[in-house]
């Protein structure tokens, strides 16, 4: 009797236990597999109140020595906890509502779109407007319908993602802001979502996060967390050019599991760092804990074709294309491999997708010239060289190669005059240099 009551309370421990696992399995999941593949992560001077995936991804981001702002985290949570009402189930108009309130939580809270922050660590940075950015800002304003600002450098590299986000702008323009893009916004929004136990996934699209409400009976609801705003499958589809295949194989627009999740942290690590050795290394574990992250591939191939090891490069891309047919970038760097291995029939064949893909690919232009050059065939090369300097003007290694091959063909002063034109395009293009000095030396004699 007595073993019997021992096994009973063995029983119901395990399944006590069991069932705080299940509340907590993100968390767990997170800490147990995931973080014992990278080095200790220090802690922050500030105790965490909450451990969100969110938390987690400032963790491992602690790898780099960046001190994360755990205690913006926990207020940010700590105030959607106070505004959203917890619920056994969502309609598609509560979910948008309450997605709604994040949004209109996080505005708030002065944060606003910069495509440039590639760190969660970095959106949660107070940061204040500079010159420029406040300027964009009055320039942009609706309510200032004479400002012309098509030709306003600010606009490259900042986009403030709505009105809303630039009025929000103008009337706090001298507090502190925070600046995030996609895939930092979304894991704000996952990590409200875990405190919460909202049904909140993160999805990716080429290029591009955002996150889903599950509804049921196997609907949801599409929240671009950049512009606050709830968007179809079609429309997500449309915007990226997104192939059917790579739907239903999974790679695009499919709910991601919490380690898939934690895969597009180790990506945006693996980008953001600067060593190639570290840069393999976080990129090697986002492909591991999803095996389907095709631009983990492509970004891994090109760090190691930067490192020469060629056949390791080619490996990477072959996977990402078979991921993802229709990402141009992919298909013109596998070109540039056999062209290195004078495999030009296959040269071709990328560099002629690539340009399929993207009809305005400068650079795929300017290798295919580099194909037909090898080749001997002068014309074609000048065909494709016309093409590159075509889609982008300012391109001065595509004015050198072509003026390669007037000098090929004798026509000396159409090379020479394209030689200047590289060397006025980028003064350190010391190729087009010693090609325009070794021209008039061949001219002189």
């Amino acid at each position: 009797m007595r073993k019997r009551r021992e096994r009973v309370l063995k029983l119901k421990a395990v399944t006590v236990i069991s069932s705080a696992l299940f509340r907590c399995s993100r968390m767990v999941f997170i800490s147990l597999v995931i973080f014992p593949f990278f080095t200790s992560c220090p802690a922050s001077a500030y105790g965490s109140k909450y451990r969100t995936i969110a938390h987690h991804v400032l963790e491992l981001e602690s790898d780099l020595g960046i001190r994360p702002n755990d205690a913006l985290l926990d207020e940010i949570i700590d105030e959607a906890r106070q505004r959203i009402k917890i619920k056994q189930s969502y309609s598609a108009d509560e979910a948008i509502k309450t997605l709604k309130a994040v949004d209109h939580l996080l505005l708030e809270k002065n944060f606003l779109y910069d495509g440039r922050i590639r760190l969660l660590s970095e959106a949660l940075k107070p940061r204040r407007l500079d010159k420029q950015t406040i300027q964009y800002i009055r320039k942009s304003d609706p309510n200032n319908s004479g400002a012309d600002i098509r030709d306003n450098a600010t606009l490259k590299r900042i986009i403030l993602a709505s009105d809303k986000h630039k009025q929000h702008a103008l009337k706090h323009i001298h507090e502190n802001f925070y600046f995030g893009e996609c895939k930092t916004f979304s894991f704000l929004y996952l990590g409200i979502a875990d405190a919460l136990g909202l049904p909140v996934n993160m999805v990716l699209a080429p290029s591009h996060v955002f996150i889903r409400w599950r509804l049921h009976p196997g609907r949801h609801v599409n929240w671009e967390t950049t512009s606050g705003a709830a968007v179809s499958d079609d429309f997500m589809r449309r915007s990226f050019d997104i192939s059917e295949n790579s739907i239903r194989s999974g790679v695009y627009l499919k709910n991601l599991s919490e380690s898939e999740s934690m895969a597009t942290a180790c990506y945006m690590l693996g980008n953001f760092l600067t060593d190639a050795d570290r840069k393999i290394t976080y990129l090697t574990k986002a492909v591991q804990l999803n095996p389907k992250h095709s631009r983990a591939y492509y970004n891994r191939g090109t760090v190691w074709y930067k490192k020469r090891k060629l056949h390791r490069a080619l490996a990477d891309y072959d996977q990402a294309i078979a991921l993802d047919t229709k990402h141009s970038e992919t298909y013109n760097n596998r070109g540039n491999i056999w062209y290195e291995m004078r495999k030009f029939d296959n040269a071709l064949a990328d560099y002629n997708q690539a340009i399929a893909l993207n009809p305005k690919h400068s650079r795929a232009y300017n290798n295919q010239g580099n194909v037909w050059y090898q080749m001997g065939k002068w014309g074609s090369a000048i065909t494709s060289y016309n093409r590159a300097i075509q889609s982008d003007p300012t391109y001065s290694g595509a004015y050198n190669n072509r003026g390669n091959v007037w000098y090929q063909m004798g026509k000396f002063a159409k090379a020479l005059s394209d030689y200047n034109t590289a060397i006025r395009l980028d003064p350190d293009n010391n190729e087009a240099r010693n090609n325009r000095t070794n021209l008039l030396k061949k001219i002189e004699n």
